[in-house]
């Protein structure tokens, strides 16, 4: 397995156990989803897992908070937040450094 795609796989589990310790279950299941994919075929992989970091309504727009339903206490949610979104950032990074890697953007270019 390269480089790049363990920094991902790691840095993708890290960031399941997360969302799940705070009940963000749909975004853990579908980043589970995507790192499987990942492992079958990275090419076709890290572009689906870009393609949910990027735009609105992706993985950067998640926030936890009591009110949607996440096992966070409101005085903690500002920290907890920080805490996912450098996690969030780290995967997106090694995303598309693993996209660099497998060349995403020729790839996608010729779908």
């Amino acid at each position: 397995m390269e480089l790049p795609t363990a920094e991902l796989l790691m840095r993708g589990r890290e960031l399941i156990r997360y969302l799940r310790r705070y009940g963000e279950i749909t975004w853990a299941e579908w980043l589970e989803d995507s790192l499987e994919a990942l492992r079958r075929d990275s090419r076709s992989g890290v572009a689906g897992l870009l393609d949910g970091f990027e735009g609105i309504g992706g993985m950067g727009d998640v926030y936890l908070c009591p009110e949607a339903g996440h096992r966070v206490v409101a005085a903690e949610e500002g920290s907890v937040n920080e805490d996912m979104l450098v996690m969030v950032s780290r995967v997106y990074q090694a995303a598309r450094d693993l996209g660099d890697f497998v060349d995403i953007d020729r790839f996608r270019r010729t779908k």
